[in-house]
This record gives structure tokens, C-alpha cells and sequence, in this order.
């Protein structure tokens, strides 16, 4: 389970989640976009919405701690929903800096149990 408590982010309900590695914060810090190696296997960026965050935390995700790119959820024709049952926002190209409103750090409690440790809004 993802542990909210730390941080309230009822207002980021309707919003688009990437997650991402501390590498790839750095780099998308330096460069101004995010675009993850696995683009150029798979032509797309996995995203997901809030209700599909703690499983895709459990499953993806299995470094000490993940960083979350806030989108909007109009980012623009790019974006598709997609899958053979749950539908998974995909994006077609790179995220942008000036298209995230927030970065969240979440850390692992335990296997299968995140937190919330800092919200990094300031460092966008």
C-alpha cells in the first residue's frame, strides 16, 4: 500500500503519474524533459492515474525509492488509453518540464508497502 499520510494529494486525484528512477529525476532535471530508455523499444512512456498507483508501485517499481512526475491530464493528443483490460495512460513523446506541476519522492516501507517521504514541488 501506498502510505499518503505525510502528504495530501486529494487535489492531484484527476492528474497523470510517471514514475520515475533517481538517474532519470536527475537527468530530466539537466535536460529539461524525460524521455526513459525504454522509448526506443516501446514508443511510448507508461503513466499511470492515481486509483492505479499502489499497483503499479508494487509492481514496477522495486528500488528503495521512485520519484513521481505530476502531469496534467490534458497533455494533449499524444496521450492514449491503453490495454487488453485496464486502460494505462500512454504517452507518445516526451514529457516536457513546464508539464510537470509536481514531484513527488515515494520510498519502499517494505516489500510490497510505499510512503510518501517529500514532495519536491519547490525543485520543478
Amino acid at each position: 500500500m501506498i502510505d499518503f499520510k505525510k502528504l495530501d494529494i486529494s487535489s492531484l486525484k484527476d492528474k497523470i503519474f510517471c514514475g520515475i528512477t533517481l538517474k532519470e529525476l536527475e537527468n530530466f532535471k539537466k535536460q529539461g524533459f524525460h524521455l526513459p530508455a525504454s522509448f526506443e523499444r516501446e514508443h511510448f512512456i507508461h503513466c499511470c492515474e492515481f486509483n492505479q498507483l499502489k499497483h503499479v508501485s508494487e509492481k514496477h517499481f522495486h528500488e528503495d525509492s521512485y520519484f513521481l512526475l505530476v502531469l496534467e491530464n490534458s497533455l494533449d493528443e499524444s496521450l492514449k488509453y491503453e490495454g487488453g483490460g485496464e486502460l494505462f495512460p500512454h504517452l507518445y513523446r516526451e514529457i516536457n518540464k513546464s508539464e510537470v506541476i509536481q514531484i513527488i519522492e515515494i520510498s519502499r516501507i517494505d516489500t510490497k508497502k510505499f510512503e510518501v517521504v517529500k514532495d519536491q514541488n519547490k525543485s520543478v
